[in-house]
């Protein structure tokens, strides 16, 4: 546990961070292997001929992996219990650099399609690991927050190298070379330890009053605030950014460079932020803290709800960058089958963010972007507030 935090918290981050070696590495593993799908959402659309593939296919490319994700996050929960979390994470991280070399080679349209169809099951163990190792050790609210900075790293480093890259050689040269640095992902796949007796080790933290299913069809009060975070940031606010700053922009590139700003503040946020509140999150409960960054998401989408856009997107993507990270977390730490908890909380953040850019190319006015805000945020708060209610109630107890 972290003390002291006060006066030392930063040294303490810094001392918590050395010490989650297994975490720290899987972590690692993940950014270098997400370089090259997070470099395709910049290039795909600006060099679709280039790249050999049809303008009406770019959208589906960059999507097919959600969707094979809602799947595949459940398939790998008895994968990892058969195999490993070693074994699976070396495999994912060979065929997650092949996959960047693929974008750098194909020319057929099937072959784009296999690709992105393989690193969707890549991902969903990559990130199934790294959450596992998270929760295995002794700060999982700060090696949560670590998990998804280190994600973000890996693609702001591919958005910024990307482009000046390509500038410089071509999109093709520059996958292959992404392609080479995803592959020293393979060194610290091999450096990670097997978790043993995962289930046993996490449900010691749970109690039994405290247990739900994981299985049902039905999303839990987690998960359901997890698909509607996932569908309204992840999803709608992302895809819609320039008709909600057109408004107070009337210039085409001006609302190009903010909405560029408030993108990059998003991932800022998630490098950032998102270990800090971990740290926390170890100190005062991760429940408490993800409940809490919850309500405060809902009250950003008020904010923008009633035209404040700056400090709503600011409000929004800095407490739901907390609120990502610690989701699977809360989601595990009451129940039975925790690789299920996990599985089943990252299929509903993947379908939220999937619908949510879906229905984004449906919402045209500003009355529709404040009905979905306005019905999103009283839903994310009232279960919020009950959560918070319960937690309290169990503590009183």
């Amino acid at each position: 546990m972290l003390r002291s935090y006060a006066n030392q918290g930063g040294k303490h981050l810094l001392l918590e961070i050395t010490k989650s070696n297994a975490a720290l590495h899987s972590a690692a593993l993940l950014a270098l292997s997400s370089i090259g799908d997070a470099f395709l959402y910049v290039a795909l659309p600006a060099y679709a001929t280039e790249l050999k593939v049809p303008v009406v296919w770019v959208g589906v490319l960059l999507s097919i992996n959600r969707f094979v994700r809602l799947f595949s996050n459940h398939a790998f929960v008895s994968l990892f219990q058969r195999f490993g979390f070693r074994r699976i994470g070396i495999a994912a991280a060979v065929l997650a650099a092949l996959t960047t070399l693929t974008y750098g080679l194909a020319s057929a349209l099937v072959v784009w399609i296999t690709a992105r169809i393989v690193w969707g099951f890549c991902f969903s163990a990559l990130r199934m690991s790294t959450i596992a190792y998270s929760l295995s050790g002794a700060n999982p609210g700060l090696s949560l927050g670590i998990g998804k900075g280190f994600q973000e790293l890996g693609a702001i480093f591919a958005i910024l190298l990307g482009p000046l890259l390509t500038a410089s050689i071509n999109p093709q040269a520059t996958f292959l070379i992404f392609a080479m640095i995803s592959a020293t992902g393979i060194a610290f796949a091999s450096s990670l330890p097997e978790i043993k007796n995962f289930n046993v080790l996490m449900r010691e933290t749970c109690t039994e009053a405290d247990a739900i299913s994981a299985k049902s069809l039905l999303p839990t009060p987690i998960n359901t605030i997890t698909f509607l975070s996932a569908f309204v940031v992840q999803g709608i606010i992302i895809v819609s950014m320039v008709k909600l700053l057109a408004p107070g922009f009337p210039g085409n590139g001006s609302i190009v460079v903010i909405a560029g700003f408030f993108l990059a503040y998003r991932r800022i946020c998630s490098l950032v932020l998102a270990p800090v509140g971990g740290m926390y999150a170890d100190k005062w409960g991760i429940n408490q803290v993800h409940l809490v960054s919850i309500l405060m998401t809902a009250i950003g989408l008020l904010l923008l709800v009633n035209g404040y856009v700056g400090l709503g997107l600011v409000t929004t993507f800095t407490f739901n960058s907390l609120s990502a990270a610690l989701s699977p977390g809360h989601s595990a730490k009451g129940n039975r089958s925790i690789l299920q908890a996990v599985a089943s909380n990252n299929s509903w953040s993947d379908m939220g963010a999937a619908t949510g850019i879906l229905a984004a190319g449906l919402i045209t006015t500003a009355l529709d972007f404040s009905l979905v805000f306005f019905s999103t945020a009283a839903v994310l708060a009232g279960i919020s507030i009950l959560q918070i209610g319960k937690v309290q109630l169990g503590k009183v107890r």
